[in-house]
């Protein structure tokens, strides 16, 4: 009777251990992704883990809903990027599914300058290829949305784009662009691509409408398959 009840109370105590590191990883799952803080935590880390200097203003929202950080620099070597806001609202329950679910990403105000534009390293025409971690992943975005974007040299302008959207779905080391919107100062692009980045192929079908019409023509069809 004494052995059995020891064993009991091993048992007891394992089940308890078990369940108290459960309740433990919940509440701290709760707290990552359901509260402020935990969002800053993500955040913060995931800045730590980037090769450049990177600065944030404050970081609002929380991993499970809407995430807002406003005031964001990323400088390299030879390249700053900036941007006013961005904002992530994700569900974090795709994951059980193996998927990566994003409702929507905003970018206010993208700004990329080159502060070297005079180091001009040669061309890498070889097709990318996704590899590890990239070709299993499986990811979809239902809405990017960027307003105003500028690309600039050592601080000079050299072109603008007022508007871009479109509907993102990567799977397997394959990209698929639904929705594509870009609208600039000579007019607007919109469309679908397609890319697969195991083997080499590509695919565009887009509608080109300049502003103003070149020639008296207002609008041009453009059919890619490769």
């Amino acid at each position: 009777f004494n052995r059995w009840n020891r064993i009991m109370k091993r048992l007891f105590n394992v089940w308890l251990v078990f369940l108290s590191g459960i309740l433990l990883a919940t509440m701290f799952m709760s707290w990552l992704i359901g509260t402020n803080q935990g969002a800053s935590f993500v955040v913060d880390k995931v800045i730590r883990s980037i090769p450049a200097n990177v600065q944030t203003g404050s970081v609002n929202g929380k991993l499970a809903g809407g995430l807002e950080i406003e005031g964001i620099t990323v400088r390299f070597k030879t390249l700053d990027v900036s941007a006013k806001r961005l904002y992530i609202r994700w569900n974090p329950f795709h994951l059980l599914g193996g998927w990566i679910g994003i409702r929507e990403i905003a970018i206010d105000v993208l700004s990329i300058n080159d502060l070297s534009p005079e180091v001009r390293n040669p061309y890498d025409l070889t097709w990318p290829r996704a590899k590890g971690l990239m070709s299993w992943i499986k990811a979809r975005i239902k809405l990017v949305n960027v307003a105003s974007f500028t690309y600039k040299e050592a601080g000079r302008e050299l072109f603008r784009i007022e508007k871009l959207q479109a509907q993102l779905t990567w799977y397997l080391g394959g990209l698929n662009v639904r929705s594509f919107l870009v609208k600039g100062p000579l007019g607007m692009v919109e469309g679908t691509l397609g890319a697969s980045f195991t083997s080499p192929k590509f695919s565009a079908n887009l509608q080109i409408k300049p502003d103003p019409p070149i020639y008296g023509l207002d609008g041009y069809q453009l059919t890619l398959k490769l």
